[in-house]
């Protein structure tokens, strides 16, 4: 079976008007304190910031929040980003501590 045919399939939304609600995305909603390089001034988005849900705040996850709350049914998706963010700290914790152990490692006495 071929890619292009596991792909689901996209239910067009008959008898609904047409909605006139904007949703922006713009990059410069990346552009938040902390995670901006000081060489080039532009976003850099990093694991330690994406697992960073504390001082980073996901304009994708706004954006499905607003889907959300305007009755959109985002829920698959809302799922994929949740887990893709569940993931993503997981492994920053473990490069945290393969970081750790190799510190340690290199400052063993001979």
């Amino acid at each position: 079976m071929s890619a292009q045919s596991r792909k689901p399939p996209i239910k067009p939304v008959r008898g609904k008007a047409a909605t006139t609600t904007r949703y922006d995305y713009p990059r410069t909603m990346l552009d938040q304190p902390f995670f901006v390089s000081p060489v080039s001034g532009h976003a850099q988005v990093h694991l330690s910031m994406l697992a960073n849900t504390t001082n980073y705040v996901s304009p994708l996850m706004a954006l499905l929040e607003q889907l959300r709350s305007e009755g959109h049914d985002i829920a698959g998706a809302y799922e994929e980003a949740t887990a893709m963010r569940a993931v993503i700290r997981e492994a920053s914790e473990a490069l945290k501590q393969i970081q750790d152990i190799a510190l340690r490692t290199n400052h063993l006495p001979a």
